[in-house]
C-alpha cells in the first residue's frame, strides 16, 4: 500500500542545477530562469504524487516527461498542470523552465475563496496541458517572481498569508484565461477511457459511502477485474488502490478546512467507529488524523 511518505517531498525535487525554495513544505518553487544555472535537466525518477498541484512552464527548448505512463513533450511557451496522485518521472531535458508546487488542499481552498471551485475544482489523476501565447507566459514569471522574492525573505508573522496572497491573484488570472486556450489531448478518446472518466466520477459522488471495486463495477456494469485493469492502464495502480487515494485525498481536504472535527468526519465517511477511521487513514496517509490536522490544520496555518 502506498503512503504519504511515497509522496513528492523537497528531497526528492531538489536539484543543485536549479534554485529551490521551499516554505513548510506547502509551497515549493524552482527554476533554472537565471543563465547561470545550465540548460541541462538531469532526469528524475519516478516519484508518486499524493499532495501537490504541480505547474510547470517552459520557456526554452523541450522538457521531457513522464505522467502515470504518459510521454510528454513539454515545449517552449507551454504550460502543464499535474494533480494529485500522478506519477510523475522527468527525462534528461535541455530547456529553460520554472515549476512551482502548492499543496492541492491550499489551492482548493483558493478555487473556493475566488468563486472558481465549482468551475475549476481539483480532482485527482490527471493533468493539463497548454501552449499559451507568450505575453501569458510573461505574466506567469512575472507573478512567479512576486513569490520568488517573498521566499526569499527573513520569516515573519504574516510571512504564509503574503504567500497565499501572492498565489490566489496568480490564479484568478490563470482562471480568467486560461478557458481561452485549447489543451492538448494525450489520451485517446476510447470506451475504455470513458469508462475510467465515469468511474472518477462516480468516485467524487459516491466516496463518502462506498470504497469497495465491486460497487463501482457495479454502477459501471463491468468486472473488478477489468475496472481494475482499466486504472492500472491510467493510473498504474489496482482500482482498490485508486479509491483507497481518492477517498484519503477527500478526506485531507475535510480535515484541513478545520470545519469539523475527527469523529464528524468519521461518521461523513460512514466509517464504522473513530479508531478505525484512524487506522485506515494511517494506512494510507502515514500518519493519523490528530497528526495531519496538527501540522495542517486552515486555521493554524493561517492565524500563525
Amino acid at each position: 500500500m502506498i503512503s504519504q511518505g511515497d509522496a513528492l517531498t523537497a528531497d526528492k525535487v531538489k536539484d543543485d542545477n536549479v534554485f529551490f525554495t521551499s516554505y513548510k513544505g506547502k509551497y515549493i518553487l524552482m527554476d533554472n530562469l537565471d543563465e547561470k544555472y545550465s540548460l541541462s535537466v538531469k532526469s528524475k525518477e519516478e516519484v508518486f504524487n499524493t499532495q501537490y498541484v504541480y505547474v510547470t512552464v517552459v520557456t526554452r527548448g523541450t522538457l521531457h516527461m513522464r505522467i502515470s505512463g504518459v510521454d510528454v513533450d513539454v515545449k517552449e511557451n507551454d504550460y502543464i498542470v499535474v494533480m494529485p496522485c500522478m506519477k510523475v518521472e522527468v527525462f534528461d531535458s535541455r530547456c529553460r523552465f520554472l515549476c512551482f508546487l502548492t499543496q492541492s488542499h491550499i489551492v482548493n481552498d483558493i478555487y473556493e475563496r475566488i468563486g472558481a471551485s465549482n468551475q475549476a475544482g481539483i480532482r485527482c489523476f490527471c493533468f493539463h496541458h497548454y501552449t499559451l501565447p507568450k505575453s501569458h507566459v510573461d505574466m506567469i514569471i512575472s507573478e512567479y517572481n512576486r513569490m520568488k522574492y517573498e521566499h526569499a525573505r527573513e520569516n515573519y508573522k504574516r510571512k504564509e498569508v503574503c504567500i497565499r496572497a501572492l498565489l490566489t491573484a496568480y490564479e484568478c488570472h490563470m482562471f480568467e484565461r486560461l478557458g481561452d486556450y485549447t489543451e492538448h489531448n494525450h489520451y485517446e478518446n476510447t470506451r475504455q477511457r470513458e469508462f475510467f472518466q465515469r468511474f472518477l466520477d462516480f468516485l467524487s459522488l459516491y466516496c463518502k459511502k462506498e470504497r469497495s471495486v465491486q460497487f463501482y463495477a457495479d454502477r459501471l456494469k463491468i468486472t473488478p477485474k477489468y475496472l481494475s485493469n482499466l486504472t492500472n492502464m491510467y493510473t498504474g495502480f489496482s482500482a482498490s488502490i485508486v479509491i483507497d487515494q481518492y477517498v484519503a485525498y477527500s478526506i485531507k481536504r475535510m480535515l484541513y478546512s478545520n470545519e469539523h472535527n475527527i469523529k464528524k468526519v468519521s461518521d461523513m465517511y460512514h466509517f464504522p467507529s473513530q479508531s478505525f477511521f484512524g487506522r485506515y487513514f494511517k494506512r494510507i496517509v502515514g500518519v493519523s488524523p490528530n497528526a495531519y490536522i496538527k501540522e495542517h490544520n486552515k486555521k493554524a496555518t493561517i492565524e500563525e
